[in-house]
């Protein structure tokens, strides 16, 4: 809802000046409308007074398109009552808007007021500027178009000139990317080399040193094989150093 403040004032005298007007307001949409949940609106009148300053604000529904306001104001002059009637658009603000700013419109199409009566504007063309000269006499209040044959080649050559740049610059831009897709496959190429060399380093090394674990262990048995001998050896030698000794049985008492 728009906020819509309404001054009435009487007009000017030589005696009192400007005084509030006396009156009432009456406010309906012109005619039935639907609103945006396809409710259909019966115009329903609703009637607000002026006060003592012969002012008076309003909530008034945004107009969309769909319907305007019809406002009727009647005043009390010289004890009678005299009436005048507008059609308004409201916009849809959250601020205050005064009824003096609001737009009248033809309540019957909802145009604008100061855009109906006006001159349609017509367009019309011509094939060159002969025919344009005599258009332009026979209707003088139509806008005349023609185009010059000199400015369409002119446009023509142009418009071909841009294309066969379009064409050289795809061709420049194929070219680059044929460059690059063959360095990409050259790098690939290297690493894949690369990675080849290195898997062989790899079991060389590899290879050396399961040779070198082997001879390892030869190494260890031929020792291990060494000590047994030289500690049987021994053991033999410590036999033989020992003289033989008679086995002595103790003699048993006879009772």
């Amino acid at each position: 809802m728009t906020s819509v403040h309404i001054q009435a004032r009487f007009a000017d005298n030589a005696e009192n000046g400007e005084q509030p007007a006396v009156g009432r307001l009456l406010f309906s949409p012109a005619s039935r409308h639907f609103d945006k949940e396809k409710h259909l609106l019966i115009p329903s009148p609703f009637e607000v007074g002026l006060d003592q300053k012969g002012d008076v604000t309003v909530q008034l529904a945004a107009t969309d398109g769909a319907f305007v306001w019809m406002v009727t104001e009647i005043y009390t002059v010289g004890g009678r009552d005299v009436s005048y009637s507008r059609y308004v658009q409201v916009p849809d603000s959250t601020t205050q808007v005064e009824y003096a700013d609001l737009t009248d419109v033809d309540p019957t199409s909802f145009v604008p007021v100061d855009m109906t009566g006006g001159h349609v504007a017509e367009y019309r063309f011509a094939a060159g500027m002969a025919e344009a000269e005599e258009m332009s006499n026979q209707y003088p209040a139509s806008f005349v178009y023609w185009f010059d044959e000199t400015t369409a080649a002119q446009s023509a050559s142009a418009a071909l000139a841009a294309v066969y740049q379009a064409g050289e610059d795809a061709k420049t831009e194929a070219a680059k990317a044929s460059a690059l897709r063959a360095s990409v496959e050259s790098t690939v190429s290297d690493v894949t080399a690369l990675g080849e060399d290195a898997a062989a380093q790899i079991s060389l090394h590899t290879a050396s040193v399961d040779e070198h674990a082997v001879s390892a262990t030869l190494r260890m048995d031929e020792l291990v094989a060494g000590v047994e001998s030289a500690a049987m050896a021994k053991s033999d030698e410590i036999a033989a150093a020992q003289p033989d000794t008679p086995t002595v049985i103790p003699e048993t008492e006879e009772e």
